[in-house]
């Protein structure tokens, strides 16, 4: 906490905004372009009570379904064992941080607490310090215009991921404890994955059921085969009864990776590839499908400049 409370340089941070263009399905129609709004907080007077929060909440993540990185998902799809009429399931919370209401996060995640038996004075500042956190991010605009967020939780905060995963999972967690059919269920922030038992109709009553408990907008997919979860494919075995994964790349990755003729040390670069192909190995779950992986992106390699005699130990 010390560390987390030394410095005492703040600023205002400047709102910034990032097209989304890897989801505009037709670049002559530019009314479709959406932005991510960004406001860099790691310096604002209001980001080191956030990062207090966020270190006292981090270890009540621990036992839950809420996912850490696409590993553990993996780790954990493999270690299953479905019934061959099972259906996939995907859910995505849409502009999930700002359509949190501050004051129902802070009273779902009291309830969290008191029901985790956290020391009552611990309580009352955790949600007391969120109170001041998310009702005063203040920023300016390149016009030099001062704003405050009044809606949502508050971009850029650091304690925002876990306080988000926090308010989903305690609205949650007893309507998919009590779904009979659901054999496996996990989230991580705003994408939701699961496996539940039986066909169609079952996956949209429980999806159905589930979009009820939040004033959110979710979509979803459901399949017999696979789905999309993080950056992965996730689809049924052989014989239906376990869960593959195979690497996911978006259909608008232009593989647009450091040039060789970068100013970067040549162990960096080495260090990219390296892990790569790391990340390779974990997301497929069949040796043709990594090698495949791997021939693909070394291809890519070579039309950024990279040389053979670079590549061909690696």
């Amino acid at each position: 906490l010390k560390r987390i409370l030394k410095n005492k340089t703040y600023t205002i941070p400047t709102f910034k905004v990032l097209a989304k263009i890897h989801k505009l399905k037709d670049f002559h129609n530019l009314d479709e372009l959406r932005f991510r709004n960004i406001i860099p907080n790691f310096n604002s007077f209001t980001m080191p009570l956030s990062k207090v929060i966020d270190y006292l909440i981090s270890e009540y993540l621990e036992n839950t379904h809420i996912l850490k990185d696409t590993l553990t998902l993996v780790k954990q799809i493999h270690q299953l064992e479905i019934p061959s009429n099972s259906t996939l399931i995907s859910m995505d919370f849409e502009s999930l941080f700002t359509n949190i209401p501050i004051e129902d996060s802070i009273n779902t995640i009291r309830i969290f607490l008191l029901e985790s038996g956290v020391d009552i004075n611990i309580i009352n500042f955790i949600c007391d310090s969120a109170q001041l956190v998310f009702n005063n991010n203040i920023f300016i605009s390149e016009d030099n215009r001062y704003f405050r967020q009044i809606r949502g939780l508050a971009m850029g905060s650091q304690t925002v991921p876990k306080w988000a995963n926090l308010y989903l999972y305690q609205k949650e967690k007893e309507y998919i404890s009590k779904c009979g059919q659901m054999i496996y269920f996990t989230r991580l922030i705003d994408d939701g994955f699961g496996v539940i038992k039986g066909g169609e109709q079952i996956a949209m009553n429980f999806i159905n059921g589930y979009k009820e408990l939040f004033d959110i907008a979710i979509t979803y997919e459901h399949s017999f085969y696979s789905l999309v979860m993080l950056d992965v494919v996730v689809s049924k075995g052989d014989h239906g009864e376990s869960l593959d994964v195979r690497t996911y790349t978006k259909p608008t990755n232009k593989h647009l990776f450091i040039t060789s003729k970068s100013f970067h040390p040549k162990h960096t670069l080495k260090g990219l590839i390296y892990g790569q192909l790391r990340r390779f190995i974990i997301t497929n779950s069949k040796q043709v499908w990594y090698e495949e992986e791997r021939r693909n992106f070394l291809e890519h390699l070579r039309n950024r400049g990279y040389k053979y005699k670079l590549l061909y130990p690696i």
